[in-house]
Order: C-alpha cells, then structure tokens, then sequence
C-alpha cells in the first residue's frame, strides 16, 4: 500500500484542496514569517524567503493563496482549521475571520528560464519575462476568484499617480486589464514556445509592448452578494525562483524590488539558488547600489532561526501534528484505533541483558584497578551518582548507565590529580575539582552504550523531530521508514508500536540510505567531509572521561578565518560548503561565544548524526582551524 509520509504536503493539491488543508501544519507561517508582519515589513518590501528543498516554501505559498485561504474561511468550524485561521491572522493574511490579502502563487517552471535562450537583447529577454510574470498574476488572480465563487464581482483598485502606465494595461476598467493579460499572455507564451523564435521585428505587439499592472494596481475590491464590500492587498509569489538563469534572475529581482510598487510581492527559492557568500553568512552584499538589504528587500531564510531552541521546540509541535494527519490518511490506520503516531513510538528505557550489565560492571572494576582508585573514593563516586538518580528527571538511569557514569567520574578524577601527590605517594589525594555526577556525565555513559554495547540512542518522536534538522521533507523520509514497520507489523497481527531498539536501527538505516543518495552537486565531496567530521566527533565523544558531556555534533572555525572562506566568490571549496549548507548536511551557527572567542559552528544535519550514532543534544563541538576543513573536504588550502 502506498505510505502517504513518502508524499510532500504540495502533492495532495493533485486530490483537493481538502486534502492538502488536511495534512498541512500552519506552524511555518508563525515561526518565520509573524516576526515580519508585526514589523509592518511582509507585504511592503520584497521579501525572498530562502529554504532548503522540503524546508516547506511551497508549501507556505500554497497555504496563503487566496483560493485555500478561502476554503479555510467558508469552513472554519472543521477540524484543525481553527489553528490554520491563527496563523493567517498573525501573519495579516485574515482580520478577524475575514480575508485582507488576495496571494497567487506562480511556479516559476523552466518555460521562464527558456526565454534567456531566446536570440534576442537582454533588455528585451527580461521585459519578456516580467511581461508573462504579470500577465499571469493577473490571471492568476482572477482563476482565484472564480474558485471562490461562480461569477465574483470585483475590481481593480487603481493608483491616482498611474499616468501612462493605466493605458498600457488597458484602462481602469477591470474586464480590459483582463482582457489585456489573455492576449499578452498568449502572445509573450507564443514566442518562448515558438520551435524556431521570430525575429526581434516579428514578434507579436501584444508581446512587446508595455504591460505593467504591477506599476497601476493597488489592490482588489470585491462586491459582496449582500451588497457589502471587502478590499484586499494583491500578493503575488514567485516559487521556486532559483529556476532561472542567474543573471535572468537578478534582473528580475531588481525589478520587483522598486519601492514604487504597491503590490506584495514574495520570491519562494532554495539556498542553493542564491550566491554562496550571502548563504554562507556575509550578508551585506548587495545586488547593486539601488537595491540594499533591507530598505529594499528582505531575505527570511527558513533554516536560521535566532532562537535555535525555540525553533527546536516549535518543530516539534509542527512534526507531531504533520505525523498525526499523515497517519490518518494511511489506509492501513485510517480504519483501525491508532490516531497518535508519537503514541506508536515507544520511549521505554532500553535495556540489556543481565549477562551484558555484569560485564559492563567487571570492567569497570578492572578500570577501577588500572587507574588504582581506592575503595574509598569508589563509594564516595557511588554516592555522587546516587545523589544525581534519585533527583534526575529521566528514569534512563539503570544499572548500566550508573556503571558506566562510575567510569566516567574515575577516569575524570586520574585527570584531576595533583601530579605531586603521585609522587608524595599519597594514596587517595584530593581532585583539584569536585566530581559531579550530572546529565552530561549520564549522556556521556548512554553514548558510550551505544556504540560499545548496542543499546538504543535515538528513539521516541522528540528524537525522530529533532533528527530532521527542522526541515519538513527530510522528517517525513525519516517517519516514512517507521511507518512502513508499523504497517508490516500490523500486517502479521501484531500491534504496531516499535521498540526503542527497532526505532534505533530503522532511523540509522534510513539515514544512511540518504546520505548515500545524496545526488547534488559536489555530493561525494560533501559526503567525504561529513564523514571525517562525524568521525572525529565519535573519537572524541567516547572519550574515557567524556570530557565533551553529550558528546559532539559539531566543529568551530575562528569566525573570522570562515568569514574569510565563506567570501571566497567561485572556490570549488566555497562551492562545496555552500552546497553543503543548502541541503542541509551542515548547520551553519556563526558567531558562537566560547572561550573568549567567536566561532563558527559546522553541526552535522540530521542524517550524519543519525548515522554515526552522535549525539542530538546542541553544543558540543571541536574546535578546528580552516586548513582542518580543507582536509575533511579534500581540497587544496
């Protein structure tokens, strides 16, 4: 049977726009666009919101089209609408139940790329291209309307100050400005589809002459059966913009960047669409003099949250909701009791078996004996471990864990041994610190059971979450994997909650499996980079004394060394971390305060940990130079 996790949110819109409202979590439009529109700034400026593929673009830009907007509103009572309805309040989408702004959405395909391959002058490409983008919001928004209603009565607002530019687009009478988009449209799309194109002198007038609405329309009225009447802001998105060329591309945004426009305007593309110095964090680099970051435009980029935690924790919540509505539609769950997916995830404590946790023990006792600890200063070990069980929050303190904690705080407490005293033949001297025995030595003693004894590390729907590097795609592939167990299991009468163990090894698979599928540019490099940092990360995580807690995710650069890396123009090097980033293989978290030092951190995404058995947990790292980087990546220094 087909898994409907294997499916992204967008695909449902091949059903019905039910179906997509049934599966889609508002959480996005809070977490990265709200911020903006209580600033005044989401429906004034250009804004370029930047994501990863599945970071959920599409996604958000489908939810804010006026069509779904409208399905929402003419059934708010209905399941989760309630929540969706919020979200498009806090975004300015709706006021108090009722629609303010009219959004299109406009794929931008490759049939937009194929006029830069058209034998003409640039000026002229480009008008071509801004020609069809406009004809086409206009009817975009017209075929957005007429999916609210039969025959909607509406009109275009029109600025005082249009001038010449009104009678380009036909006048102030909306039925021509519609009419003006057909032919202009029909005509521009006729010369990019044309097999052989006409000479400049050839083209159709329809196709060459000026149409500008976006320079004439201020906004929609619409007229309403009971004689009322509602104003709406006209948002016109360009998704997946990174299709075009590069220089096509700039020129457009220039374009739509002029401050004289009064339409919303949004561009919808990936990270790997945009120059590798702004992604890799120099962010003030600027198109041209004209247009500047900020009093011109402004970049949202889904995968740069300030509140890393925050962002963490409202991913979750997005995650937990998406699973449960995908759950639903599973035809083997649709008909059965299961509702909850994180329900089906099972968070009890893993265990070993009883022969394991003696062996566990007699090495720590031969550890005890190596580093000569005295029975004494073993209880007083004990005794600090003990304190920390009794108050810990986790019950994921067992016997095991304990043990190893015991080797952990011993090899912590040789570290911490005045040298002197060795030699004075003190016995049992005092640390020069205290051993304390808290959750990073216990986090410390869990990572060390994993890779040592196979005993479960990631496991449970905070684990699965938190593993998908706050990046929608990216979960789904991960849930896609435990849902197809719980299908099978369901299937041979069993019931189909998963062992923290089967999690374990199911989630490892699959990240392992993408990883190796990994087919974007400089991928193998990246896949060789990532690797050695995971590997050192596992080296130094399993230290005997666990001196990183946790262990490590992640590695610092000098900030200012990166800095300087990352505003290298066309470096295969440049390159390769700005593909790295793009498709979330590595976190970027610049300026980083540690030592008296800003550092840039490098964290592994989701799939690396997942396959090195690294820690989730956010912090740790090593700390490394540039030239270190270049050797992970295989390239020159």
């Amino acid at each position: 049977m087909a898994n409907p996790f294997e499916k992204r949110a967008t695909e449902y819109l091949r059903d019905d726009e039910a179906g997509f409202l049934s599966i889609v979590s508002p959480e996005p439009l809070r977490t990265y666009l709200e911020p903006y529109a209580s600033q005044g700034q989401l429906y004034e400026k250009l804004v370029r919101i930047i994501g990863s593929p599945g970071s959920g673009k599409t996604t958000m830009a489908t939810l804010v089209e006026s069509r779904m907007v409208s399905a929402v509103l003419a059934e708010r009572e209905k399941g989760d609408y309630g929540e969706i309805i919020a979200a498009l309040d806090a975004c300015g989408i709706v006021t108090k139940g009722v629609q303010t702004i009219a959004g299109v959405r406009l794929p931008m395909e490759g049939e937009y790329r194929d006029f830069w391959e058209l034998p003409y002058e640039v000026a002229l490409r480009t008008r071509l291209v801004l020609t069809l983008i406009q004809a086409r919001a206009v009817l975009g928004l017209v075929r957005n309307l007429e999916r609210r209603e039969a025959n909607p009565r509406f009109s275009f607002i029109i600025r005082s100050d249009a001038g010449a530019a009104l009678e380009s687009i036909g006048g102030s009478e909306t039925e021509r400005i519609v009419e003006r988009a057909r032919a202009v449209e029909r005509a521009v799309y006729e010369v990019g589809a044309s097999l052989v194109p006409p000479r400049e002198e050839a083209i159709p007038e329809a196709a060459v002459r000026p149409f500008r609405p976006f320079d004439v329309i201020e906004g929609i009225r619409l007229e309403r059966p009971n004689g009322t009447t509602e104003t709406l802001r006209f948002l016109v998105i360009l998704d997946d913009a990174h299709t075009l060329a590069p220089e096509q591309f700039d020129l457009v945004f220039r374009d739509l960047a002029r401050r004289e426009i009064r339409i919303a305007r949004w561009i919808m593309m990936r990270q790997d669409g945009i120059k590798p110095e702004i992604a890799l964090g120099n962010a003030d680099t600027s198109l041209a003099p004209e247009v500047t970051p900020g009093r011109d435009y402004i970049d949202v980029f889904l995968n740069k949250a300030e509140d890393r935690q925050r962002s963490r924790t409202i991913f979750r919540t997005m995650a937990r909701s998406m699973a449960d509505r995908y759950l639903r539609r599973h035809p083997v769950f649709e008909r059965r009791p299961w509702r909850g997916f994180s329900t089906l995830l099972s968070v009890e404590i893993p265990s070993l078996p009883i022969q394991t946790v003696k062996r566990i023990e007699q090495d720590v006792e031969k550890i005890e004996a190596s580093l000569r600890i005295t029975p004494g200063r073993r209880e007083m070990l004990k005794k600090e471990i003990e304190r920390y069980v009794s108050g810990a929050k986790t019950q994921d303190t067992g016997k095991e864990v304990q043990a190893v904690m015991l080797r952990i705080l011993m090899h912590r407490y040789v570290n911490q041994v005045p040298q002197q005293s060795l030699f004075e033949g003190d016995l049992d001297p005092e640390p020069r610190r205290t051993m304390t025995a808290d959750s990073d030595v216990a986090n410390g003693a869990r990572l060390y059971l994993k890779h040592h004894h196979s005993r479960a590390l990631h496991y449970g729907m905070n684990a699965l979450s938190d593993a998908s590097s706050e990046n929608a795609e990216l979960f789904l592939h991960l849930a896609a994997s435990l849902v197809d167990r719980m299908e099978a299991r369901i299937i041979n009468g069993d019931p189909p909650l998963l062992s923290p163990e089967n999690q374990d090894k199911i989630l490892g698979d699959r990240a392992r499996q993408i990883i190796q599928k990994w087919n974007f540019p400089f991928a193998s490099s990246i896949r060789k980079m990532t690797a050695a940092i995971a590997k050192e990360c596992v080296d130094e995580s399993l230290a005997p004394n666990a001196w990183l807690g946790s262990g490590a995710n992640a590695i610092g650069i000098p900030q200012d060394e990166f800095s300087e890396a990352a505003s290298g123009k066309n470096t295969e090097f440049t390159q390769i971390l700005h593909y790295a980033v793009a498709y979330n293989a590595i976190l970027l978290r610049p300026n980083y305060p540690q030592g008296n030092k800003l550092w840039c951190l490098l964290e592994l995404g989701g799939p690396v940990i997942l396959a090195n058995s690294l820690t989730l947990n956010r912090g740790g790292f090593l700390q490394k130079r540039l030239a270190d980087l270049h050797r992970y990546a295989g390239v020159a220094t």
